[in-house]
């Protein structure tokens, strides 16, 4: 990865040898915090996890040191123990870690308490100044005055920081601060997924598959209208989507218009898996659907599902925002469709069903560009540079 503007060069940097990661509310084995944590140790680097994860204390899967702490319940508790909680192991490890890695927004504040002891990273996964305006808690008329205040806490909290990691290169711009230094570490998937992918695409049974949460800006409905569709054209073509919904009322929404329009004997939806287990959906399913709306938070985004889509050697057909078009016409792996309109991804759906060479075409060049240019593990030269500039820096700092 190419280094950003705003980064100083130091010449021989010292070499990282451990760090501490840490997490306030993410998932069990995250994909992103996962692939990070496991790509470290597999360098030489010891990992100490700190997490709200239900696994053992000490050391795990992939060599990574685990000390976990109850997770909050509700956001209060969050904001008022999880740090409690988290600082009782990081205390521990400061004289041992060489780098503070946190991969939440809340934990600003705890990183900036410790960028005195050592280099602290902010790994920013979300553009959360556009999260918060779709936020059903926030009032209408204060999304506006939300966003602006929590951008400018988070912007001057990473500036006492110093250095932060981007998921997406959309958020170059908004981390154009004064004395920060940026690296992008795209949401790319990692390449242990092409241990589990099965090759049978030619022997397959039609079946469109989505992954990712279900919700109306992720094109949950625009799916099932199109879905809708063609089921009247291909009445053997199944549909598979993740049973991942962020509310019980959205869920039922769901499943009533995919009942109304006469699909849901034809859908299936496999409980939710975590990332590493991902080919267990994507390996039932012939193209891969990714019906994103034209909204600021996705076409600002860099969704990991693309490149598991990828990864799978699925087709993709995908919503026409800039990235995403980009990346499959580079990659000649699928097509582009307008979220406005269901009939679009259902026409461009029904160009691949029909013809099977020209699917198991853009499949296979879909695996091979992940395989060269897009799996996660390429970007961790980069990263291990990084955290090594970011060490000298503050040894320096901290001398004067």
């Amino acid at each position: 990865m190419k280094k950003q503007a705003n980064e100083k060069i130091v010449l021989n940097p010292p070499k990282i040898t451990s760090i501490v990661v840490v997490t306030s509310v993410h998932p069990m084995f995250d994909g992103r915090i996962w692939k990070h944590c496991k790509s470290l140790a597999r360098h030489g680097v010891t990992v100490h996890l700190i997490c709200p994860w239900d696994v053992p204390a000490g050391v795990g899967s992939g060599g990574v040191i685990f000390y976990p702490f109850r997770r909050a319940r509700g956001i209060l508790e969050r904001f008022a123990l999880v740090p409690r909680r988290i600082n009782r192991h990081l205390e521990k490890l400061v004289p041992i870690v060489d780098v503070l890695h946190i991969h939440d927004p809340d934990l600003l504040w705890l990183a900036k308490n410790y960028s005195h002891k050592m280099a602290t990273i902010y790994d920013c996964h979300e553009n959360y100044d556009e999260q918060i305006k779709l936020r059903p808690y926030v009032p209408k008329m204060l999304k506006p005055l939300a966003s602006s205040i929590v951008a400018k806490i988070e912007r001057s909290l990473t500036r006492r920081v110093g250095n932060v990691v981007l998921a997406a290169p959309s958020q170059g711009d908004y981390f154009k601060i004064p004395g920060v230094r940026s690296l992008l570490v795209g949401n790319l998937a990692s390449v242990d997924l092409l241990d589990s992918v099965s090759e049978n695409w030619s022997d397959r049974s039609p079946a469109i598959v989505f992954i990712g949460t279900q919700h109306e800006r992720n094109g949950s409905l625009v799916f099932l209208r199109a879905a809708a569709l063609l089921a009247k054209r291909y009445p053997s073509l199944r549909f598979i989507a993740s049973d991942r919904f962020p509310s019980a009322d959205f869920r039922a929404e769901y499943l009533a218009l995919a009942s109304k329009f006469n699909i849901l004997d034809r859908l299936d939806l496999p409980a939710n898996v975590p990332a590493h287990r991902i080919m267990e959906i994507l390996n039932r399913g012939t193209i891969a659907i990714n019906p994103n709306l034209r909204i600021p938070q996705q076409m600002r985004g860099n969704q990991t599902k693309l490149y598991e889509f990828m990864a799978a050697g699925l087709p993709l057909v995908t919503s026409d925002l800039p990235h995403q078009k980009k990346l499959v016409e580079e990659c000649e792996s699928g097509l582009v469709a307008q979220p406005e309109a269901p009939q679009s991804f259902a026409d461009q759906i029904g160009r691949i069903l029909d013809d099977d060479a020209f699917r198991l075409r853009l499949g296979r060049n879909a695996k091979q560009a992940f395989r060269e240019k897009y799996c996660y593990e390429q970007q961790m030269p980069a990263l291990l540079d990084f955290y090594a500039s970011a060490m000298a820096l503050h040894v320096d700092k901290h001398k004067k």
